[in-house]
């Protein structure tokens, strides 16, 4: 057993290699040690594994392990913990403190919204009591109005560190940020403590205006016919998700195909296919064709918004390429492995992003398990169809055969990722997918169609513009069609079942059966401990969400909004309340505090709304919330909605409610088994079982 393990190891390095680093990434961002230890503790390791080698003692490879988890700690130490000393990220803390700054803008803002102009910067100097002193860090600035790449900017405002999630389940602002290495951000709040002394003359990069360029041509005819077609296949094929198309990418989620429209391996492996297709009928060598199909993958890559699946799938045609030049054989571990670590050495932060994580688990378990359960469901069944065909000697029986293995390779990939990944999917989405596999095969050719259709107009636009323009009808038509059949996917009842996010160790305890499952055979661990491992996890899972559930308790969430009001209720039942939606300094509560709420809290259905009032401050984003959860209640006092006309929260909220209930000073009205009743007082009490 010992010696098949060595073996499986040694014939894909890479593997444990990537295992170790993975793990030192984790100790690094779990302690607290300076990096320049870590670094000379790497540094021991790694001497005592080259004296352990050539000694030839057999402790060697963990010595390496050692090193190799000592390096990934020094590596999360050195990308987030340790800051030039000049940098203006020493002198920020929660609280805001006056600040005068020289930045020179790197990251210009896509847009100017009500909120201001929000982009990323260069620190060059810092005003002190001694005068200007060099700085240096990357900072984002918010300001007033917009600038340009390579403007230097005078900047007299507030700096703190980026700010921690506000709300339950909201973006964790400062994590994304330092994901960047962006420990400090400046808020200029007057239009004139942001003065510009220095044009900047270096404008766009290439590679930006590559991508503008590209997304100019698909949406040039396309988002004529059809706005929302146009956006969506914007960013299946390109990946840029603009605000138009918010509602379609919450469609996706909730059909359980959000990696469909995700850029990722899927779509540079299609990339990849087309490519290959056309070079087919040219007259090329087979080596000529292998790097022109590399070349089209990179281009592809740079063309989007180099995401981590897209560089995993980038790297593994780039080694199956040099693997086939080389006349190597291709260990699909061991490149998936080889992607983790570029990947990671890039951007270390990037281990706790859920599309890492997604990508890289849905991809070992479909190298480890696919082959495995494609044979075993189908196999059997395949071969006699394939005798039959053989018999039956037609073009016919022989498509029919092709088709038949084609449906089932897709069947079993769908099962695996949505399997594999689930576990992930409650964990950061707060939900999982059960009819995934069956959404995902019945969206997979729309999709594919889309994608298909959206490559041909980004060609035929650069071609002939007269072209293009006949055929973005037809490419409209084929977004339209994807953004349709997704739609009436995730109305379908279960598609979509929100759930309270598990902790971390019992997602652990679910993937270390998959493990178990994976290495049996080289570790010698038989089928039955596997299934009762498998059991035993099904156990604590269902244990840890009876223990940790909520029923039997009254839990009321209010959420920060500004001058607003915004609260989630938790009854002892379980159901879950809404009172009021309102705020005048937030663009959108409902996305960006009564979502992440309800997500965070796993609620997925609201059973009533309570509107205390229909101003803005009160219920600016009711009608939304009614739209989006479909209460079976809408409770106002009537005094409130005597005054709807005058309000566009009012008039929303009458356009979007099935029935208003209307509550008058000392009755009582009863809804899901709660009584809610109204005071004199104007205090509104709920009275669930007698308790209140």
């Amino acid at each position: 057993m010992a010696r098949t393990a060595q073996a499986w190891v040694w014939r894909q390095p890479l593997v444990p290699a990537a295992a170790a680093f993975v793990l030192g990434l984790a100790v690094g961002r779990s302690i607290n040690v300076p990096p320049v230890w870590l670094v000379a503790a790497a540094f021991f390791a790694w001497a005592f594994w080259a004296l352990a080698e050539a000694a030839a003692w057999r402790g060697a490879g963990a010595l390496l392990a050692g090193t190799i988890l000592f390096a990934g700690a020094a590596t999360w130490g050195i990308n987030q913990d340790a800051l030039e000393p000049a940098s203006i990220a020493r002198f920020a803390r929660s609280t805001e403190a006056p600040v005068t700054a020289r930045v020179r803008v790197t990251v210009p803002p896509a847009n100017v919204g009500r909120g201001g102009a929000v982009w990323v910067g260069r620190t060059e100097s810092v005003l002190t009591q001694r005068g200007w002193r060099p700085a240096s860090g990357w900072v984002r600035v918010k300001t007033r109005d917009t600038v340009s790449r390579g403007d230097l900017l005078e900047l007299h405002g507030w700096l703190s560190t980026p700010p921690e999630p506000e709300n339950p389940g909201a973006m964790d602002l400062r994590t994304m940020l330092a994901a960047d290495r962006v420990f400090a951000q400046i808020r200029v709040p007057r239009a004139m403590g942001a003065l510009v002394i220095d044009r900047g003359s270096g404008g766009e990069s290439g590679l930006v205006r590559l991508r503008g360029f590209l997304r100019g041509k698909l949406l040039e005819h396309t988002a004529r016919e059809d706005v929302e077609a146009g956006y969506a296949m914007e960013a299946l094929l390109l990946g840029v998700r603009e605000p138009v198309i918010d509602d379609i990418t919450r469609a996706f989620s909730a059909a359980g195909v959000a990696h469909l429209l995700a850029i990722s391996g899927a779509h540079v492996v299609f990339v990849a296919a087309c490519v290959w297709w056309l070079l087919r009928w040219m007259p090329l060598r087979p080596r000529w064709r292998e790097l022109l199909v590399a070349a089209a993958v990179i281009g592809y890559v740079l063309a989007t918004p180099c995401g981590p699946p897209v560089i995993r799938a980038a790297v593994a045609v780039v080694m199956v390429v040099i693997a086939r030049m080389l006349g190597r054989p291709r260990i699909n571990l061991n490149m998936l492995a080889a992607a983790l670590l570029v990947v990671l050495l890039w951007r270390p932060a990037d281990l706790l992003d859920a599309g890492l994580q997604l990508s890289f688990t849905g991809t070992a378990a479909l190298i480890i398990f696919a082959a495995r359960a494609y044979a075993a469901l189908f196999g059997a069944w395949l071969d006699r169809e394939k005798t039959l065909a053989r018999l039956a000697d037609t073009r016919l029986a022989r498509m029919q055969v092709r088709l038949l293995q084609t449906l089932c390779a897709l069947l079993v990939a769908n099962a695996i990722g949505v399997a594999s990944t689930m576990p992930l999917v409650a964990f950061h989405f707060k939900q999982i997918n059960p009819l995934g596999v069956l959404t995902g095969m019945a969206a997979l050719p729309f999709v594919a169609l889309a994608m298909l259709a959206a490559a041909l107009q980004v060609a035929v636009e650069i071609i002939s513009t007269t072209a293009a323009a006949w055929i973005a009808p037809l490419t409209a038509a084929a977004g339209r069609m994807m953004v349709w059949v997704v739609q009436h996917l995730a109305m379908i009842p279960g598609s979509a079942v929100s759930l309270r996010a598990p902790a971390w160790w019992v997602v652990a305890a679910i993937f270390l059966v998959w493990i178990a499952w994976a290495g049996r055979r080289h570790i010698g661990i038989s089928r039955a401990a596997v299934l009762n491992l498998a059991v035993a996890a099904a156990v604590l899972v269902a244990g840890w969400y009876t223990w940790t559930s909520p029923q039997g308790a009254l839990r009321i969430e209010v959420l920060r909004v500004g001058i607003g009001s915004a609260m989630v209720l938790r009854m002892p039942d379980g159901a879950v309340w809404v009172v009021d939606a309102g705020s005048r300094e937030v663009a959108a509560p409902m996305e960006r505090a009564l979502m992440p709420a309800l997500r965070d809290a796993g609620a997925g259905r609201v059973a009533g709304i309570l509107l205390m009032g229909l101003d803005e401050v009160h219920a600016r984003d009711a009608g939304p919330v009614i739209a989006r959860y479909r209460p079976a209640a809408v409770v106002t006092p009537a005094a409130v909605w005597g005054q709807r006309l005058y309000t566009r929260a009012g008039g929303e909220v009458e356009a979007t409610a099935r029935n208003v209930t209307l509550l008058t000073r000392g009755n009582s009205v009863t809804i899901d088994g709660a009584r809610v009743t109204l005071a004199a007082t104007g205090i509104v009490m709920w009275e669930f079982a007698g308790r209140r």
